[in-house]
């Protein structure tokens, strides 16, 4: 992969209400000739490459010193990545991950569905956090591995924004909803791999990254059970995993 950076002739003239879907901030993406332009609030990028050809990323900005602030450079890198990752074969979920006998878990849901607070749940158990929001899920000889990679979200670990060489077996994998009492339901294949795509940033409403995407979480399901869970906010982390332990285990 190869990353350049740049200066645009000014400023980008939108209002910061352009960048917004759903609620949260979302770059605008469009496909051309010269591949996929990338516009945010303060930044300006372009995407080529990828197949067999290393994949190329350039990031401009108006001013030299937007290049110091993290806003605009980790945007920038979180969506590089995503398609980076995909075209290695691996997937980048929205989610949190955390350590828990050996073995990574990850809890893929929206903003708000309590994915930083199971977060420090598990770091006050002990338990070691990967991340609070995106974690990296690559297929391997002997499984499914998680990737730490340097992008958290409100909790932050110890040595933040520092990624490591250390890889973890992919355990299983949650829904993560907010309820009034801890609940936990396997989910058909169907649902798995559409609640999972929900997950997938930047990638998934690209029309065609989609075919590639599909089969890739159409696989991880089929290795992977995939559990809804239900958590309420006094629930402890030491419930959470043991109901969605036992519930994987007779999925």
């Amino acid at each position: 992969m190869i990353c350049l950076a740049g200066r645009l002739d000014g400023p980008i003239a939108l209002p910061p209400e352009h960048f917004a879907a759903g609620g949260q901030y979302a770059p605008l993406k469009r496909r051309t000739s010269e591949g996929i332009q990338i516009t945010g609030f303060d930044f300006r990028a372009q995407l080529a490459g990828g197949g067999a050809e290393p994949l190329r990323a350039s990031l401009a900005v108006a001013e030299e010193e937007d290049l110091g602030r993290p806003f605009a450079l980790e945007n920038f890198l979180r969506i590089v990545f995503a398609y980076h990752v995909l075209n290695r074969g691996g997937l980048l979920l929205h989610s949190a991950g955390v350590v828990y006998r050996g073995a990574a878990y990850l809890f893929s849901g929206r903003s708000n569905a309590g994915k930083s607070t199971l977060s420090r749940k598990a770091a006050a158990a002990g338990a070691a956090v990967l991340s609070d929001d995106i974690n990296l899920v690559y297929r391997e000889v002997d499984g499914y591995h998680v990737h730490r990679v340097p992008f958290t979200g409100e909790f932050r670990r110890p040595g933040e924004n520092s990624s490591g060489s250390e890889t973890f077996r992919l355990g299983g994998l949650a829904l993560l909803e907010k309820a009034p009492v801890l609940t936990a339901v396997p989910v058909q294949s169907a649902e798995g791999v559409a609640g999972l795509l929900t997950g997938c940033p930047y990638v998934n409403d690209d029309p065609e990254e989609l075919p590639a995407l599909m089969d890739m979480l159409t696989i991880l399901v089929s290795h992977v059970p995939v559990i809804r869970l239900g958590v309420a906010r006094d629930d402890s982390f030491e419930a959470i995993m043991a109901t969605l332990l036992r519930c994987s285990e007779n999925a």
